[in-house]
């Protein structure tokens, strides 16, 4: 499930610990794993005095499992090192739900220790394939094709000057 940057009431949903932990999973009994949007550090930054404060350490504090984005936020745990095992304890979490929720999806039915994954081409990669191998003989015959033109012209201009 996503979070979002809406609000409710005065707070960002990605930071709303009752609406996380309380209601989704308790209540509804949500057992997969929760995603912020989009985590962009100077919008969320810039959000902070309308909707709450909402860093990596707080996401997952207050419920949230995975933070959508690739922006390096390493420096937002420095507060966190040592002596909050709080954090340490929502993260295992985390990771718990993420994994549990993976290992219970489609992607894992059917796999086992024996399973054996083979690489297949479809029919569609190998007809891209041959298009694309066809199209290159073309380009590789026009650009043979407009050499032998120019090589012509300059012979023949040769030889104009010549007489």
């Amino acid at each position: 499930m996503m979070t979002s940057y809406n609000r409710v009431g005065t707070r960002n949903a990605a930071t709303l610990s009752p609406l996380m932990n309380d209601w989704l999973r308790g209540e509804e009994g949500f057992d997969g794993f929760a995603v912020t949007d989009m985590y962009i550090l100077k919008t969320m930054y810039s959000l902070t005095f309308y909707m709450g404060m909402v860093t990596m350490p707080t996401a997952v504090l207050c419920g949230n499992d995975l933070v959508d984005g690739s922006i390096s936020a390493a420096k937002q745990f420095d507060p966190y090192k040592t002596g909050y095992g709080e954090l340490a304890n929502a993260m295992r979490e985390s990771a718990k739900r993420i994994l549990y929720t993976t290992v219970h999806s489609n992607a894992m039915n059917g796999l086992s220790s024996t399973t054996e994954i083979r690489k297949v081409m479809t029919p569609w990669q190998k007809g891209l394939i041959a298009a694309d191998s066809v199209f290159a003989a073309i380009a590789v015959s026009g650009l043979i094709f407009l050499g032998f033109a120019f090589y012509k012209k300059n012979i023949k201009k040769k030889e104009k000057e010549v007489k």
